[in-house]
């Protein structure tokens, strides 16, 4: 059996993973700032397509004009509760931040979209503040931040 792809108006083309369970793309954010996105399929490649395209699209719709403010509060939370204390206890010590260059210092990487559960938003850390680590944070099935969720 081949590949199966599918071609969204939304997300382009989409090839089928059937290990993961999901569809796996790229899609533009704003002009010139594509990411991979991710759309997870809880039934067997074709079966469920509509609802889990459609769920997805709509909370794409919402990230893209919601995306700096999402960071915004990601940031605040990884800002106070990870970055300073992370900072310290790394050899070489992380990039000197404060929370405004903080949050220009990640730009969305990928979108995992889990159905009725929301969505999981990946961070690039092109500073490596992390050292390499890949921070991440969560939204609902409304795309609101889900506070807590913002990790390593």
């Amino acid at each position: 059996m081949g590949v199966e792809v599918l071609e969204d108006a939304v997300f382009g083309t989409l090839t089928w993973d059937a290990e993961l369970g999901w569809w796996a793309g790229r899609a533009e954010l704003s002009p010139g700032y594509g990411l991979r996105v991710y759309i997870e399929s809880v039934v067997e490649a074709g079966e469920a397509r509509g609802e889990d395209l459609e769920r997805a699209r709509s909370l794409w719709a919402v990230l893209c004009g919601t995306e700096r403010t999402l960071r915004l509060k990601a940031a605040e939370e990884m800002f106070w509760g990870m970055y300073c204390d992370w900072r310290q206890g790394v050899d070489p010590p992380a990039p000197e931040l404060d929370l405004h260059g903080f949050v220009e210092a990640f730009r969305l990487q990928s979108v995992t979209f889990w159905g009725e559960e929301g969505a999981e938003l990946y961070l690039d850390d092109a500073l490596e503040v992390f050292g390499g680590h890949v921070p991440r944070f969560c939204v609902d099935e409304h795309g609101n931040f889900e506070p807590g969720s913002a990790a390593l």
